[in-house]
């Protein structure tokens, strides 16, 4: 399993803004399951997270932290609440007021 950096400058490393507490990540493609993250117990700090490298798990973390896809084990835990116990309404706020992207294209989603 490869490792993941995450890069951020030193002046954002004052507090924990949200976690991400998942083991795996594993995503249907065709009949395998590809796993797209390993991490273990990470802190994600307020700060802009740079991750690089192709096919590194850019896409997939950003989407679990948004909740937008669900890991297959594990939880993540945005602004202190565990996404999966969030309604959809309450998901939606959280969203709304806490969370933004700026895609490259805009039409990436249907």
């Amino acid at each position: 399993m490869q490792a993941y950096s995450f890069l951020m400058p030193r002046r954002f490393l004052r507090g924990s803004y949200l976690s991400l507490s998942l083991t795996v990540v594993a995503l249907a493609c065709g009949v395998a399951m590809v796993c797209a993250i390993d991490l273990a117990n990470a802190a994600v700090l307020r700060a802009f997270v740079e991750v690089v490298d192709a096919m590194s798990g850019r896409a997939t973390l950003l989407n679990l932290l948004a909740g937008l896809d669900r890991p297959s084990a594990g939880r993540v835990v945005v602004a202190g609440r565990d996404l999966a116990r969030l309604t959809v309404d309450a998901l939606s706020d959280l969203r709304l007021r806490q969370i933004g992207f700026v895609f490259q294209s805009f039409n990436l989603f249907p």
